[in-house]
């Protein structure tokens, strides 16, 4: 089955986390005319879950290394990177069935990575508060919480661990035997404990792109183009836009855009660390002629 992100129902309801964490100013912003904008519904969470009484988070860390994550009796089979959702992993059980994702927020500040748990509470219809991990007996985050399903199994765990948080869900909290959710909660807290502190005021380590260019700016639709990207990054996702048609392959080892409908193609990658920090390429152009 698919899991629909989690971030996916926070950006239904205004992207709650985005604005809890945002602010608004003219330009250029004056000191006195930044003005802090604000979700009354987010709002309404931090009262609700007594935001204010969060416990301090005490560590920031340089990101995380994702691919080194090993949960007993789960392999991860799939990693997804997206720029506007959390990074999700999925995990299979030994007999391959896929039981759990989990998704990665690796933001610059814990205010900002508690941004994102408040959109996750925020998200949640129920007229009954989310237990906290700690009340649930489950040693993971600064801060958490805990979603039952329906027959009152753990369906999902979200907590923040300095500037890290992390959502931890049950694809299918009907199978069984039913994951040992706060046992793989705990795994990962003491995975993301493991990982480079950051120094105060040291930003995240993002890749560094040391060129991006096309092998040609135009060509007639149907060719190949080559992206030549150097950069030590460990992941790479493609973005195409603009008025002409083209995707993104590797052959032979290469990035390479295979331009399929005229007009102009914008061109920008997302590249990822090991650390699960992602940073951006250039949007470069190519002029795409029709190839009749």
């Amino acid at each position: 089955m698919k899991l629909l992100r989690p971030s996916l129902l926070c950006a239904a309801l205004l992207g709650f986390a985005s604005i809890a964490s945002s602010q608004v100013a003219t330009n250029p912003p004056q000191a006195s005319d930044v003005q802090v904008k604000e979700d009354p519904r987010i709002t309404t969470t931090k009262v609700r879950y007594q935001y204010a009484q969060w416990a301090k988070a005490l560590a920031d860390y340089d990101g995380v290394r994702i691919a080194d994550l090993q949960v007993p009796g789960f392999k991860v089979v799939a990693t997804e990177f997206d720029a506007r959702l959390p990074i999700q992993q999925t995990l299979a059980d030994a007999d391959g069935v896929k039981r759990v994702a989990i998704n990665w927020t690796i933001a610059a500040t814990p205010k900002a990575a508690r941004a994102e748990l408040l959109g996750y509470l925020t998200a949640v219809n129920s007229v009954t508060d989310l237990p906290t991990t700690l009340k649930s007996g489950i040693e993971a985050g600064d801060v958490g919480f805990v979603g039952y399903s329906r027959d009152q199994r753990i369906s999902w765990i979200a907590f923040s661990r300095g500037n890290i948080t992390v959502r931890i869900n049950c694809l299918d909290p009907r199978a069984n035997p039913h994951p040992n959710m706060g046992k793989i909660a705990e795994r990962v807290d003491q995975f993301i404990q493991l990982q480079p502190l950051l120094k105060d005021g040291q930003p995240l380590q993002a890749p560094t792109v040391n060129r991006f260019q096309t092998s040609r700016s135009d060509c007639n639709a149907g060719e190949w183009i080559e992206l030549q990207l150097n950069s030590p990054a460990a992941y790479v996702q493609w973005q195409i836009g603009g008025s002409g048609q083209a995707y993104v392959s590797k052959r032979d080892g290469k990035w390479m855009m295979r331009t399929t409908g005229p007009g102009t193609v914008k061109v920008h990658g997302e590249v990822w660390g090991e650390n699960a920090v992602m940073s951006k390429t250039a949007t470069l152009s190519v002029s795409v002629r029709d190839d009749d």
